[in-house]
């Protein structure tokens, strides 16, 4: 027997007999893109962080491409003329349909401190950006998405 499970046992036995035992609550199971992103079916996921130094939203983390494909990848400006650009300006879920089987979109903003700071691009198999269910579950995810990091990262590229 381990020592934690001597000091489980030992813990046990002290216990009041007329105390009911409490369930422990399961520990809340820490984000994970690459899981979110399966759960909803996305084909990949994109979360573009917003860069003062170039006034431009750039690729911060993904799932579902490769890093080659993430390095061919242009800023996004905010008067850009695309999804992620207008749900970044409008703090709003933005759609792109899928036609004839490709697939569709959706670009939504991601908040922190009452302020838009990037946008989650989300591929989706033809269709499913209309799903309400799956429109919800995207903003849900946006809403987890953290850039804590951001400010120190374009700090670093100016030294």
């Amino acid at each position: 027997m381990t020592a934690s499970e001597l000091a489980q046992l030992r813990e046990f036995l002290s216990r009041d007999p007329q105390k009911p035992l409490e369930p422990k609550a399961p520990e809340p199971k820490p984000f994970d893109l690459a899981d979110e992103a399966r759960r909803i079916g996305a084909v990949g996921v994109i979360v573009w962080a917003w860069d003062p130094l170039v006034s431009a939203l750039r690729p911060s983390t993904s799932f579902g491409y490769s890093p080659r494909v993430l390095a061919q990848l242009p800023n996004v400006g905010r008067n850009d003329d695309n999804a992620t650009a207008a749900a970044f300006r409008s703090g709003k879920l933005c759609a792109v349909a899928g036609v004839d089987g490709a697939t569709g979109a959706l670009a939504a903003p991601i908040v922190e401190d009452l302020q838009t700071v990037g946008v989650l691009a989300v591929e989706l198999p033809s269709g499913a950006e209309k799903n309400a269910a799956i429109r919800s579950a995207v903003a849900s995810i946006a809403s987890k998405v953290r850039l804590e990091d951001r400010y120190e990262r374009f700090d670093r590229r100016r030294a």
